[in-house]
C-alpha cells in the first residue's frame, strides 16, 4: 500500500513506489543502493553525498 498523505502538505513532494527489481545476474559485480532521506545515498555501504544538488530538501538537512 502507498502510504501517499504527505503529498498534498509539501508542495513538490515526489513519492516513488518501486513496481519491478531484478538482478543482472551476468553482470560481474551486484551492489546495493538506497536512498537515506536527506540527500546521501549507500552502495555497497559506501556513503554518496549529494546534499549540494538537493537544494529544495535543505530543511530535511542536518
Amino acid at each position: 500500500m502507498l502510504d501517499d498523505s504527505l503529498a498534498d502538505a509539501y508542495s513538490g513532494l515526489v513519492i516513488l513506489n518501486a513496481e519491478q527489481v531484478w538482478v543482472n545476474q551476468g553482470r560481474g559485480e551486484h551492489r546495493t543502493f538506497h536512498h537515506n532521506g536527506d540527500g546521501t545515498f549507500n552502495a555497497d555501504g559506501d556513503l554518496i553525498d549529494l546534499r549540494d544538488h538537493m537544494v529544495l530538501w535543505k530543511a530535511y538537512q542536518d
